[in-house]
């Protein structure tokens, strides 16, 4: 890629049409799962831990769920829910692999909270 194709691309993405563009992207079946894959990484580096599970089957949790968080039992909406650990990171072995059943969606301030 030339040095100009990169000016072009940075002045797109912050350009009114790039960031509407990116925003829609965002909210697309294909943006959401690059976004899944991203966090997981990062989370992944973090600990040196194994997911092994996919988005579909974080999605078919979520939906199991009806949009309820678990540990407050109030109904957020399915896409407002995040992922927590069980077993939080932070208190995890090295190496450690998290299945489907070692996490739970709870709403976020839930998950903010959580001990």
């Amino acid at each position: 890629m030339g040095i100009q194709q990169t000016i072009f691309m940075k002045k797109y993405a912050q350009s009114e049409k790039g960031k509407i563009a990116r925003r829609r992207y965002n909210k697309s079946l294909k943006g959401k799962k690059n976004k899944f894959k991203k966090e997981l990484k990062r989370r992944e580096r973090y600990k040196k831990v194994i997911h092994k599970f996919t988005f579909e089957e974080w999605n078919r949790k979520k939906r199991d769920s009806f949009g309820v968080c678990k540990l407050c039992n109030k109904f957020v909406g399915i896409d407002k829910l995040e992922l927590d650990h069980i077993i939080p990171l932070c208190k995890s072995r090295e190496g450690q692999v998290y299945t489907i059943d070692d996490i739970q969606p709870l709403c976020s301030y839930c998950n903010k909270v959580k001990d």
